[in-house]
């Protein structure tokens, strides 16, 4: 399943975290629940947490404006059972949430 996230450009927070458990989301199969956690915003945070190794900038790039509807082509192409949504922190900025 992994081929099919570089086909469409979002992050998920799996790789750019580093989780341990990405193999058991990802499994999928017959007789398996298939997960992916999509991280929106960038894939750059505002906080620099020591269990966490998405990278950090105090001032990362807008986030991309193509971000929506890639988000929503992934959904739709991944075939999944469960889409998590997530994101990076960017301290004082809510605007990007409306």
């Amino acid at each position: 399943m992994q081929t099919h996230f570089y086909d469409v450009a979002v992050m998920q927070v799996c790789e750019e975290a580093r989780c341990p458990n990405v193999d058991d989301c990802w499994g999928g199969g017959k007789n398996e629940v298939a997960t992916a956690t999509i991280m929106i915003l960038g894939d750059m945070c505002t906080r620099g947490c020591m269990f966490c190794s998405v990278k950090t900038s105090r001032s990362p790039p807008a986030p991309d404006s193509n971000e929506p509807v890639n988000t929503a082509m992934a959904v739709t192409d991944w075939g999944l059972d469960y889409v998590v949504l997530t994101s990076v922190d960017r301290d004082g900025s809510l605007l990007f949430y409306v």
